[in-house]
């Protein structure tokens, strides 16, 4: 497993990979997206975060090769081209959850490659705190065709980036898999209409 801090992408182009699964994180500010993708990257959590406006990261394992953007949302081309959305909001926080009907709204309009989109909520160890209940997200989630995780970056129960992301990557690249394999029987649908079609209209012609 490779994982390292990639330059940003910017107006030069970025160092975002070709053919890789491309993931965009988003959520309100403080929803928890940093913490998300740090633990994903290293397993481990800090206190305090140094964040910058899209940050792409690299991994490769399992046979999934993705880059993992964390975005402000603010480059709609990210969201366009994402084969993966992660949208986060903070258990501990129902406006952040609440900007989740929002943000959707905003993924569902940009994006070109019906992106396979999850709702993560985190900070779940602060149940003292607690503004969302489960069922909430579990429900959002649901009607809206999301799949969903409840988590914690401080306290997590599984292998964030085993159990997110990399399933996110098995799912997109199965997709992928099978957009593909429809446009391959479309296209050879079609040249065989026309193949069957040319013969016709030469004999005409010769008659």
């Amino acid at each position: 497993m490779r994982s390292r801090n990639l330059s940003p992408p910017s107006n030069k182009g970025s160092t975002i990979h070709k053919n890789s699964i491309k993931t965009i994180v988003l959520g309100a500010s403080d929803a928890g997206k940093t913490a998300l993708v740090t633990r994903c990257l290293t397993d481990q959590f800090f206190q305090h975060y140094f964040t910058r406006s899209d940050v792409a990261y690299h991994i490769e394992q399992n046979n999934i090769v993705m880059d993992i953007i964390d975005s402000s949302g603010k480059n709609e081309a990210l969201i366009s081209y994402a084969d993966c959305i992660v949208m986060v909001y903070s258990c501990t926080d129902r406006s952040s959850f609440q900007h989740l009907e929002k943000l959707l709204v905003k993924v569902r309009h940009l994006n070109l490659r019906n992106a396979v989109i999850a709702v993560v909520g985190t900070k779940n160890d602060k149940n003292k705190y607690r503004e969302v209940l489960t069922v909430e997200g579990e429900s959002f989630a649901s009607e809206n065709q999301c799949i969903f995780f409840e988590t914690s970056s401080y306290i997590p129960k599984y292998s964030t980036k085993d159990e997110i992301f990399l399933r996110l990557g098995k799912e997109a690249k199965l997709r992928n898999r099978r957009l593909s394999e429809t446009h391959h029987h479309v296209t050879h649908s079609i040249m065989g209409s026309i193949r069957n079609i040319m013969p016709r209209k030469r004999a005409n012609t010769v008659s």
